[in-house]
């Protein structure tokens, strides 16, 4: 349903208005996810989707196409907070013809850098079918990115493949929702990614929230991190550059390590288990 979406999206996206093309967008979501639609009104933006939203149309930060590139992102990164935090790059690729498998470790992870769902997990490279994977980052090249979300920042991002060290399959996933105003907020923690995807927002003592997007909850409660207090501290560095963001970290071995940052997350179109939700969360954001 999402490649039928992205190619209906091409035809008929660059004739819509943002608020018709983004609710759409929205709908489609909220059928897939059988999940609550309501209207995003984006120019009196109340919930968080419609705070991203407003963010994504109106807003240009211009550090924006540096930390949607993954690549790039590195350099910022390390005069930010540090090269210790980056997980470390084993090569980059500017075409998928040009993949060398012959330089790539037993395990890495392979991804594009300009975009999300072409990643690449590899815990044995032994059983890749590597012509496959060729064909499969070459249709990731023939897509845009901004066709599908409207996020202005991928249409300055030239499309590469880089392949990073596989810290630890079906790793957890630490999402801090961050203000310039008020720093980190809410944590979203992903886990098991590839079995049974479910997903739990904490607060900072680490309590966890009721509320859901797109995922239900895990059914136990998680500890928290042994190093929650050096990812908020992480996180707060970013949030002084973004009146909004979400900075994703990892904890491996003891240590943190920096995933990405996210400016517009679902592209302001993942939905709630409610309205409410969606509101209580977007009041914590101030535009």
């Amino acid at each position: 349903m999402k490649t039928l979406i992205y190619h209906l999206m091409q035809v008929i996206g660059p004739f819509l208005p943002n608020s018709l093309y983004t609710n759409l967008l929205f709908l489609f979501n909220c059928i897939r996810l059988k999940r609550p639609f309501y209207v995003l009104d984006i120019k009196h933006p109340k919930t968080l989707n419609e705070k991203i939203n407003f963010i994504k149309y109106f807003q240009r930060n211009s550090l924006a196409p540096i930390v949607a590139d993954k690549i790039a992102v590195r350099e910022y990164v390390k005069k930010k907070i540090g090269a210790q935090y980056l997980i470390p790059l084993i090569a980059v690729f500017d075409r998928p013809e040009q993949i060398d498998f012959s330089i790539l470790p037993q395990q890495f992870v392979m991804k594009l850098n300009n975009g999300s769902g072409f990643n690449l997990i590899c815990t044995d490279k032994s059983k890749l079918d590597q012509e496959q994977i060729i064909r499969n980052f070459s249709k990731a090249y023939q897509k845009d990115i901004y066709v599908a979300s409207r996020e202005w920042q991928y249409k300055e991002i030239k499309p590469r493949i880089l392949v990073e060290e596989l810290l630890a399959y079906n790793i957890m996933d630490y999402k801090f929702f961050c203000t310039k105003e008020n720093g980190p907020m809410i944590v979203q923690m992903d886990m098991d990614r590839f079995t049974r995807h479910r997903r739990d927002l904490y607060d900072l003592n680490w309590n966890r929230l009721p509320y859901r997007i797109r995922y239900d909850n895990a059914e136990q409660l998680s500890p928290k991190p042994e190093k929650f207090d050096e990812m908020i501290k992480v996180a707060r560095m970013f949030s002084r550059d973004f009146s909004f963001c979400r900075v994703d970290l990892y904890e491996h071995q003891g240590k943190v390590y920096f995933g990405e940052i996210t400016l517009h997350p679902g592209g302001g179109v993942e939905p709630l288990d409610s309205y409410r939700s969606d509101l209580e969360i977007g009041q914590l954001i101030k535009l």
